[in-house]
């Protein structure tokens, strides 16, 4: 069980997605976007707007649930988010196999402190506010198409209060920090040769 946790744009993603591809096969991967809580329960802000950069926007239950389930090794199918629709009604499927890495990633993961037993492994990844400002106003505008305006908005008064407030005392937390200034090669490797090491012994225990 692995938690990879931090604030926007740190790259969270990216370093999930190399390690998929190096050793996919053997992880599941637990987003905790899928988790959001339906629209109508979001938080707002005092301007009306919705904060999704809340921790009470996630359904805490439900992750617990799922995660739980795939370390009892069963797999489960759970509804995945849409970014620009989050409030639609036709909802896409999908299903998690149970593998013998579960790696759960998402903004909150460190924080709940009822994710702490379950974790095996604590990754936490960083990258200073104004590299990550500009990679997020770059994904937004250009992959989800926010107005630059509302980026800014949302950065200074969820993102960034969130990441100051939830986030940053979670480091404390990290068995391991990942420092994404300039790359995480080295620390790429490091999990990669870790986890493939714990798959393989974990597969030849089973057998």
């Amino acid at each position: 069980m692995v938690g990879l946790a931090g604030g926007s744009a740190s790259g969270k993603s990216l370093l999930l997605s190399f390690l998929q591809q190096t050793i996919g096969s053997v992880i599941c991967v637990v987003g905790l976007d899928d988790f959001y809580l339906p629209l109508h329960l979001q938080p707002k802000d005092d301007q009306g707007q919705f904060n999704f950069d809340e921790p009470q926007g996630i359904d805490r239950k439900k992750l617990v649930d799922c995660v739980t389930t795939l370390i009892e090794g069963k797999g489960v199918a759970i509804e995945e988010y849409a970014y620009n629709h989050p409030e639609r009604r036709e909802k896409t499927t999908k299903w998690l196999p149970a593998k013998p890495i579960i790696l759960v990633e998402g903004l909150f993961v460190l924080f709940y402190e009822e994710m702490w037993p379950l974790l095996d492994l604590k990754v936490f990844i960083h990258a200073d506010e104004a590299l990550r400002y500009k990679r997020r106003l770059e994904r937004d505008t250009k992959v989800r198409g926010i107005a630059p305006e509302m980026v800014d908005y949302q950065w200074r008064n969820h993102v960034n209060p969130s990441y100051e407030k939830y986030l940053a005392p979670c480091m404390s937390q990290a068995d391991l920090v990942v420092n994404n200034n300039q790359g995480f090669d080295k620390a790429l490797r490091i999990l990669q040769q870790h986890l493939h090491s714990e798959a393989a012994w974990r597969t030849n225990s089973r057998s």
